[in-house]
């Protein structure tokens, strides 16, 4: 019987113990998620990108329009997209994407032994149809501990977040590339300066044409989708399908992937990340991926 009683304690002990180690995992976990929370909703993590034009001063620009000067008649200005703000941010939320990778693990093992809400029944109406009895709010908690449930909310927030800013700076830089593809034509980070000074001499503004980004984006990879599958050198040709919008399926796969374009490159989505579309083929489209190998 003493054998037996020092076993129980010994296990109530341990017990204790990791009760214990739980609830201070609880407790860092909600002022993590607090921390970054805050971060995320923080002016520095929406600054803008900006585009600007060098070496030209203000002085200069004026000097243009007025028409006093004539050593700016021919040449170019220098031209520079910033996106180190767009990727800096992308960096940092994938930093505390990665945060949340290492964390999961303690947050399972924090649902894992959180005890369940009590689930409330419905108390029985009147024949008028109205719920008898002063309350008639019914339990939405799941866990019975208020701390577990403050966390699950948390978490759901951040992620949700985390989503959002992501799809958001990915939009961004792509609104970027394309002003930088329109006003640079040449793509050589200098405009036409007899262009631009013939733009502000001008007695009438052109009205701007609206610009579609979605569907230029769409046609340069719609372009590129069929260029890669034209590729192939299979019996049977390995089939790139446009299904809707960026939505495409490949081979004989049902499911559906989102593909955009990122930083100059035709990405394809891939899990919680981006891949390039050489790469992805390289690795479903047969021919490819046996040229590779060999």
């Amino acid at each position: 019987m003493l054998d037996w009683s020092q076993k129980q304690e010994v296990k109530l002990a341990q017990l204790s113990k990791e009760q214990r180690e739980r609830r201070l995992t609880l407790d860092a976990l909600i002022s993590w998620l607090n921390t970054t929370e805050v971060i995320l909703r923080s002016e520095r993590m929406s600054s803008q990108p900006t585009i600007s034009t060098g070496p030209v001063s203000i002085e200069a620009t004026s000097e243009l329009s007025s028409g006093s000067s004539s050593r700016f008649d021919t040449g170019s200005i220098g031209f520079e997209i910033d996106t180190t703000q767009v990727e800096r941010l992308l960096t940092e939320v994938s930093q505390v994407e990665s945060e949340i990778e290492k964390r999961k693990g303690q947050y399972d093992d924090v649902l894992k032994h959180a005890r369940k809400a009590e689930v409330v029944k419905k108390r029985p109406t009147t024949l008028k149809g109205k719920i008898s009895g002063s309350s008639s709010a019914e339990q939405t908690s799941v866990y019975s501990s208020k701390r577990v449930n403050e966390m699950c909310e948390k978490w759901d927030r951040v992620i949700r977040i985390i989503r959002t800013r992501r799809a958001a700076l990915e939009d961004r830089l792509v609104h970027l590339e394309v002003v930088a593809s329109i006003v640079d034509a040449n793509c050589d980070g200098w405009i036409d300066l007899k262009k631009f000074n013939t733009a502000l001499r001008s007695a009438t503004i052109p009205k701007p044409q609206q610009l579609d980004l979605s569907k230029l984006e769409g046609s340069a990879i719609e372009h590129e989708a069929k260029h890669q599958a034209s590729l192939c050198t299979c019996h049977n040709t390995y089939r790139i399908s446009k299904i809707n919008g960026n939505m495409y399926r490949f081979g004989d796969s049902q499911k559906l992937r989102l593909v955009r374009i990122l930083r100059s490159n035709v990405m394809v989505r891939v899990g919680g990340g981006w891949t390039p579309l050489t790469e992805f083929l390289v690795k479903n489209d047969p021919c490819r991926g046996m040229f590779t190998a060999n």
